[in-house]
């Protein structure tokens, strides 16, 4: 039999088991992956949003779902691209009446994949999470398009859109001209490296388990005597053990292609690893030794020019310990949630806060009064693409009802507990 031939059927029943399984294989390689960290999900208009942390080599993700802790793992195949997901979010728009038990693998290549995240629990009530109506389930057009050049390409940004497992860029010379497509893109930054005409028009379309409309377009005029555009120096730099790990986190910085950090041992040896635009953490958790180590950082355009190094941060590691010293501006308190917003249905109510820096939790409260009596209550959680975060109350009291948040740090960074935001009134 011809080799091409054998190879293909090959394929064809490793993607028919992994499209009808999710149990564990027992000779997976796992060299160099590790499992998806950060997860939450919450319920939106058209289903389940799912987020976790990026995996250093990973080159896409799959989600597995089953409907109790041990239960039969499904690999939800109609999410993403064919099952297959190449960034940090998407949205299960079919979730299962009632418990849902998800877990998340990153994976290298089709045979390397990662063990399972941590399970996340989220409970769907059908029928009653659709306030749009019939095209509430239609991926959303990307927004905030913009194009700006830098050196001698034009870099393209946009908002990641919940659910999109890839972008579709497109062009053209004059905003009502024919718009030709440039290919795929599986992030929400595109760059221009071979720029043919001066006025230059720009659309995006979003792709998962549907195709978004085309977005409003971006227009940046090209000049091939444009100047360097070195980025600024990262600032807000934060280094933080976490458990047996090392969290370090900064600023974004415009224009940015990706950043390299520095760092040194408690022995003195010193170097690198570069953290690709728009991440802004790193973690560093492999052969920790005790003592102290320090991070600085710079940032990359796409021409590689470098900004200026930053001021140097520590962190004190400490190993079988809740955590140990840490660099960076850290406050005494954590900053007072903001922004409360309310959303009542039939069956629940969502409360969503903008995110507080350094917090780890949250906690709803409510009370029958808007002054005083507010009562901690069970809340499931998770942020969302426009960094506000979101607490659901499954058991909503009738009549008025006003809400208050409250953000939590981890113990071992020394910082108070928030206070609690302003109120959210909810008559149901």
């Amino acid at each position: 039999m011809n080799k091409s031939v054998l190879w293909g059927i090959l394929f064809s029943l490793f993607i028919i088991f992994t499209l009808t399984s999710c149990e564990e294989d027992p000779y997976p390689d796992y060299s160099r992956l590790t499992a998806p960290t950060g997860v939450s999900g919450s319920v939106v208009s058209n289903g389940i949003r799912l987020s976790w942390n990026t995996v250093d080599d990973a080159k896409f993700y799959m989600i597995c779902r089953a409907s109790s802790l041990n239960g039969s793992k499904v690999m939800l195949s109609y999410i993403g691209d064919g099952g297959y997901i190449y960034n940090n979010n998407v949205i299960d728009t079919n979730p299962l009446d009632g418990n849902n038990y998800y877990f998340i693998y990153a994976c290298k290549s089709l045979n390397i994949q990662s063990p399972a995240s941590t399970p996340i629990y989220i409970q769907y009530v059908s029928g009653n999470n659709n306030p749009g109506g019939e095209n509430e389930n239609k991926i959303k057009a990307p927004t905030n398009v913009r194009a700006v050049q830098n050196g001698k390409t034009i870099v393209l940004t946009w908002d990641a859109v919940d659910g999109a497992s890839r972008y579709e860029i497109f062009h053209a010379s004059s905003a009502n001209g024919s718009y030709s497509s440039y290919g795929y893109w599986t992030n929400n930054r595109y760059i221009d490296e071979v720029v043919l005409v001066t006025n230059n028009y720009y659309k995006v379309k979003a792709i998962g388990s549907t195709t978004s409309e085309f977005s409003d377009y971006a227009y940046c005029k090209y000049s091939d005597n444009s100047g360097s555009q070195k980025p600024s120096v990262p600032t807000g730099l934060k280094a933080v053990q976490s458990g047996e790990s090392i969290v370090v986190s900064w600023n974004s910085v415009a224009n940015t292609y990706y950043y390299r950090l520095w760092y040194s041992t408690p022995y003195g040896t010193e170097n690198f690893t570069n953290v690709y635009a728009p991440t802004t953490t790193a973690v560093f958790d492999r052969y920790m030794d005790d003592g102290t180590y320090q991070f600085w950082i710079q940032a990359l355009n796409s021409n590689y020019e470098e900004s200026d190094k930053s001021s140097k941060v520590y962190c004190t590691y400490k190993s079988n310990s809740a955590g140990g010293d840490q660099g960076g501006d850290n406050p005494s308190k954590l900053e007072t949630p903001k922004n409360i917003e309310a959303y009542s249905s039939s069956y629940f109510v969502q409360v969503s806060v903008d995110e507080v820096p350094l917090a780890y939790e949250y906690e709803l409260y409510r009370s029958r009064s808007a002054s005083s009596g507010y009562t901690k209550i069970s809340a499931s959680g998770g942020s969302t693409a426009s960094k506000r975060y979101v607490l659901t109350d499954s058991n909503p009291l009738s009549g008025t009802t006003y809400y208050k948040v409250k953000a939590k740090a981890l113990s071992y960074l020394g910082i108070a507990n928030s206070d609690f935001s302003s109120y959210v009134k909810v008559v149901r």
